[in-house]
């Protein structure tokens, strides 16, 4: 979790004769679980039952963050969440529409249209009018003009070597295991397996056994699943066991999500 999550206390949103302090991390708005029960007249914890009932069908990082209690208590979001909360739940727009997908009711239709409008979508400030006559004013636009176009080419520049990478990444031929996927993306083994489980691209059955794959990611061609033979060692027999691999299109995805430098992974 980033450092730069904050409450906008000065932006108060009204929907549904509800008030909402505005949470933003990485300036992306976001909305707690209890915040959704409040804003659509749920009981408590509905939000958070749904949330465990679908949180195979949801991407951290991408749908929604964990904040850890050290987190909550340094952004200053005590009073978000309930007193001693081990690990709070924050879920982006993307998140909090997939969450309310079963709510169907006219109430719940407009508040999730006024949340939308209203609370994710942030206000932007009317600019002011030039005036075409003024020198001075026609100056500082061509010098902002210029700057924007200079970052704009820099971004692309810095940009072009990382999708270039994912690129060959995404073409490359065969499909890896995930020690050596680990060692493409610089990453240590078992936090790169932890991180495959925390996001529901593998798991294993009943918590024990060999990695296997999530049926979507199978389906999306990020991961398979492929007979290995080898020599027991104690009964000298050929063995075969069913093993899971990470294809070039699924290394190219996860090095997207990690954020993982694409040339350092190619």
């Amino acid at each position: 979790m980033s450092d730069s999550t904050h409450t906008l206390k000065n932006q108060i949103v009204t929907i549904n004769d509800v008030s909402l302090t505005p949470i933003e991390v990485n300036g992306q708005r976001v909305v707690t679980l209890a915040m959704i029960d409040k804003v659509h007249g749920r009981a408590d914890g509905t939000a958070g039952r749904n949330f465990r009932e679908n949180r195979d069908r949801l991407i951290l990082g991408k749908h929604y963050e964990e904040m850890t209690a050290d987190e909550i208590r340094r952004q200053s979001l005590t009073d978000v969440f309930p007193p001693r909360t081990a690990k709070g739940i924050v879920l982006t727009e993307r998140g909090y529409l997939m969450l309310v997908k079963s709510l169907t009711d006219d109430l719940a239709w407009e508040v999730q249209d006024a949340l939308v409008e209203s609370y994710f979508t942030k206000p932007v400030a009317a600019p002011g009018l030039i005036d075409m006559r003024d020198a001075n004013q026609l100056r500082l636009v061509t010098v902002q003009l210029i700057e924007m176009n200079q970052e704009k080419d820099e971004q692309i520049a810095q940009l072009a070597p990382k999708a270039q990478a994912l690129d060959r990444l995404e073409s490359s031929e065969g499909s890896v295991g995930p020690r050596l996927a680990a060692k493409m993306l610089n990453m240590p083994e078992r936090k790169f397996i932890k991180w495959l489980e925390a996001n529901h691209w593998a798991f294993r059955q009943n918590g024990i056994g060999p990695l296997q794959a999530y049926k979507e990611k199978r389906e999306r061609g990020y991961l398979e699943h492929r007979p290995h033979t080898f020599r027991d060692q104690v009964s000298g027999e050929d063995r075969t066991v069913i093993q899971m691999v990470i294809t070039p299109k699924g290394l190219a995805r996860i090095a997207q999500l990690l954020g993982v430098s694409a040339q350092e992974a190619a």
